[in-house]
């Protein structure tokens, strides 16, 4: 808990530094999440082609199902 009240947080909420924080961390995340998707489509080109670098020990299975897993994370 903040110990904030709802007054509070609403003034807070309508700082202008504190709004651009926000729209910051947005257009950071949907960076990042560009570019989770585009490694999860590199990796699974190179599993698809044979050219995978898997981990010692590692099946094909083994590595599709972390793709699986990153897919699943990302909503797609």
């Amino acid at each position: 808990m903040t110990g904030l009240n709802a007054e509070q947080i609403a003034k807070l909420m309508n700082d202008p530094q504190i709004q651009a924080t926000i729209e910051a961390n947005k257009a950071r995340a949907a960076k990042n999440r560009d570019a989770e998707l585009m490694l999860v489509g590199y990796n699974q080109a190179l599993l698809d082609c044979g050219q995978a670098a898997l981990p010692e020990g590692w099946t094909l299975v083994q590595m599709q199902d972390v793709i699986n897993g990153q897919r699943a994370k990302l909503g797609i």
